[in-house]
């Protein structure tokens, strides 16, 4: 991955955090083009990427279980860069609206291992946005 090739400044004064998992296309699965990318960006630690949107890149309405492969890609290129957000006011979308509790609920399933839920959940968000007690 070369961030001067993918239009993104190496030396940037602040962070660059990615949504929505970069709209991955779940049905694509983790070995999808762009993905390793974004891998690469997070593995770099030049980039966040924001574990949010599952119903945006998902085909599996509500639960969005083949969006749990490309999450854990995402994990795995960096755990110490992945945050979850909810997404909301889950903007431009018809149809089926998420409920941010579930949504939640499902990032559990997804991530069981509750030392690596605290990191995504409370401790790379309070680094990333320097949040202070």
């Amino acid at each position: 991955f070369n961030a001067q090739t993918q239009g993104m400044e190496p030396g940037l004064p602040v962070p660059v955090v990615i949504d929505h998992m970069g709209l991955a296309q779940a049905g694509q699965g983790p070995a999808q083009r762009g993905l390793a990318a974004l891998g690469d960006l997070l593995a770099s630690g030049r980039g966040w990427v924001k574990l949010s949107g599952a119903y945006r890149v998902s085909v599996q309405e509500p639960g969005f279980a083949d969006a749990a492969a490309i999450i854990r890609a995402l994990i795995v290129a960096n755990p110490d860069r992945c945050v979850w957000g909810t997404d909301w006011p889950h903007t431009n979308i018809e149809g089926y609206m998420p409920d941010d509790g579930e949504l939640l609920d499902q990032l559990g399933t997804w991530v069981e291992d509750a030392a690596m839920l605290d990191k995504i959940l409370v401790d790379n968000p309070a680094r990333l946005y320097k949040f202070s007690a």
